[in-house]
């Protein structure tokens, strides 16, 4: 198939051209849209559709192209709009066994992708993690992964990463001055320092080596993007931005991790999503399939309450076949219950809720 490049011209430019230019003017209009005006628009679907068209969502137990694979829930910061600092978790640490396991049965299943993606954690705290992603690797999977970025540095992190070709790459960033990026994670200046080189390090590695590996700095900001625009415009990130060695993200709207973290925990420009009345379909998130470090199966990829192995854990992989889990009876049962006004404890009262 050949290439579209008139696809791929528009979006270079909305990626390196329009992207900065809207996040350095018009933040304000995004942070309107996620803050406040989402989750008007979320009950007004609600009211349309349940309570005029009597519409109902049909379970779906179709198999994922995707699934989150949650390698620890042992993490190495203390984000402030993260619950971990908040939470009381039997640490816990995937083995190389119960990976492979998942792997060949996701694969057999039609898999195509993993993403390492933690709702608690640092994956690249297991020490197996390059074994793991380099089995995935072998298997066909395009892997994406989310970090902290703190273990960049430590023992050329980053040259690893690069070499196995891990296909998206997000390292979640406070800001470019080492005092702020410490603040937001809750580290040491000095790791801070180790991190924000170790990401520069990665860049330029992925330069040498010509790879094709997607890099995401996705900023957790208490400044304004502008101001860190300004900040990065005297290193030698510029100057690998302009070369589309690296892609950004910005967010500003934080959910409140089912209760767990309030506006009092937010740094600077960070705002709170104000959570919409109005629940009666089950959450999009409950489409989503995470394998949590013990081999549980969990519905949704994204937050917790108390603890990850909660009432949306629909079995395990260690103790029954994937396919089962995935086709049985407790997790139509989630989905219906929610329809009929029985909401899990967990998702009661996230923020992060969509439908």
């Amino acid at each position: 198939m050949g290439l579209d490049v008139k696809k791929i011209l528009k979006r270079d430019f909305f990626e390196f051209k329009l992207r900065p230019f809207i996040l350095k003017y018009f933040t304000f209009l995004i942070n309107f849209h996620i803050q406040f005006l989402n989750s008007f628009i979320l009950d007004f679907k609600t009211l349309i559709y349940y309570y005029i068209l009597k519409k109902r969502k049909e379970p779906s137990l179709s198999i994922p192209k995707t699934i989150t694979v949650v390698l620890t829930n042992i993490c190495n910061a203390k984000c402030v709009f993260c619950a971990y600092q908040y939470l009381k978790l039997k640490k816990e640490t995937m083995s190389v066994e119960t990976f492979k396991k998942f792997i060949d049965e996701y694969k057999s299943l039609g898999g195509e992708g993993i993403n390492l993606s933690p709702t608690i954690g640092e994956d690249l705290v297991n020490k197996d993690f390059f074994e793991m992603i380099k089995y995935a690797k072998n298997q066909g999977f395009f892997v994406s992964i989310n970090s902290n970025g703190i273990l960049l540095n430590k023992n050329k992190t980053f040259k690893k990463i690069i070499d196995l070709n891990i296909d998206s790459i997000t390292i979640s960033t406070g800001d470019f001055i080492p005092e702020i990026e410490a603040e937001i994670f809750n580290i040491p200046q000095d790791l801070a320092k180790q991190k924000l080189l170790g990401l520069i390090n990665l860049i330029k590695y992925k330069k040498e080596r010509n790879s094709n590996s997607k890099i995401i700095i996705a900023f957790r900001a208490k400044r304004p993007f502008r101001k860190i625009w300004n900040t990065m415009n005297r290193t030698i990130l510029r100057e690998y931005f302009d070369e589309r060695l690296f892609h950004i993200a910005f967010m500003t709207v934080y959910d409140n991790w089912c209760g767990n973290v309030t506006k009092e925990n937010l740094l600077g420009i960070m705002k709170m999503k104000k959570r919409n009345m109005k629940r009666k379909y089950p959450c999009f998130s409950l489409e989503k399939i995470s394998i949590l470090p013990n081999g549980n199966v969990r519905l949704c990829a994204c937050r917790i309450k108390v603890d990850e192995n909660d009432d949306l854990v629909i079995g395990n992989i260690l103790e029954n076949s994937l396919l089962e889990i995935l086709h049985g009876d407790y997790r139509r049962k989630i989905i219906n219950d929610w329809q009929n006004g029985k909401i899990v404890d967990v998702c009661k009262d996230c923020a992060r809720y969509l439908f």
